[in-house]
């Protein structure tokens, strides 16, 4: 699975350039590989490019188009990328999609810099409340359950 994080992480240290390749390289590979235009990996990455590039109606125009999408890892990505570019109430709604589908990583949540124009939101601040109460229940259960041992680091 590749969905370009290799973008987001060019994005993060100001290299555009290295972070619009990304996906110009992906969709060169889809279509070697015989994908349409309308495939969802052109339209996923069309989005996360608008998103990167501060496009706002683009980035919204193509999330609204998948705002059902069932996967709660992508619909974090979704919500971060509607954050970033301004839209506040698509980023709450894909945030919370999230959270309660099962993408709770609280470490995503406090450091990302994408949702940083959503901190001082009490609705953002309930969603995060709700990542961090998920992931330390995960985690009591799974410092509970004897394969962590077996798991641990250091």
């Amino acid at each position: 699975r590749d969905f370009g994080d290799a973008a987001f992480i060019y994005e993060s240290m100001g290299q555009l350039e290295d972070a619009i390749e990304v996906f110009e390289d992906r969709k060169r590979r889809l279509t070697a590989a015989g994908s349409s235009s309308n495939a969802f990996g052109f339209r996923i990455f069309g989005a996360f490019r608008a998103a990167i590039e501060q496009r706002r109606d683009d980035t919204f125009a193509i999330f609204t188009e998948m705002e059902d999408f069932p996967d709660p890892e992508g619909m974090y990505y979704m919500g971060r990328s509607m954050a970033h570019v301004g839209e506040p109430e698509m980023a709450l709604l894909g945030l919370g999609y999230a959270v309660d589908r099962g993408f709770f990583c609280y470490p995503f949540f406090v450091r990302d810099a994408w949702l940083d124009p959503m901190r001082g939101d009490a609705r953002f601040v309930e969603t995060l409340r709700r990542a961090e109460a998920k992931w330390r229940e995960a985690k009591r259960a799974f410092d509970a359950h004897p394969g962590s041992r077996v798991l641990s680091v250091g």
